[in-house]
């Protein structure tokens, strides 16, 4: 899997009728704050969910309307990737906007390609059973 660096996170609301923006440094960077309940959590999960994940994000959110996008690398090309609810939008380092209507599938393909991710799944389900008893 090839490097991907984050550098900066745009996040809006229009119910909220605001957004912010995160810029990121190429080595490390830490995110603090003095007491809790500030977002930290929040702001790494929705790097991964800006991506296409699905984290667990507080109630609240769901109701917020939000829609994200993170610019990043991946060696020396860079990259941008928005999402609104399960629509994907995908900018490569042409310039030529994709947009796609899931998560799964062409999108998923793309993003695996970028980063070099080669892991074989399988599409089933594992399904559990009991075990035997003897």
């Amino acid at each position: 899997m090839k490097n991907l660096a984050f550098k900066r996170l745009v996040v809006a609301s229009d119910t909220l009728k605001s957004g912010n923006q995160f810029e990121f440094k190429p080595r490390f960077n830490l995110i603090t704050a003095n007491d809790n309940s500030f977002g930290k959590s929040t702001l790494a999960k929705l790097l991964f969910w800006t991506l296409g994940g699905d984290p667990v994000l507080d109630v609240t959110w769901t109701g917020f309307d939000v829609r994200c996008l993170v610019d990043f690398s991946v060696g020396n090309e860079t990259y941008q990737a928005g999402r609104y609810g399960n629509i994907m939008f995908l900018r490569r380092p042409n310039g030529q906007w994709e947009k796609f209507p899931k998560i799964t599938g062409a999108y998923s393909e793309a993003f695996a390609e970028i980063v070099g991710f080669e892991a074989l799944l399988p599409k089933e389900a594992l399904i559990y059973s009991e075990p035997v008893k003897y």
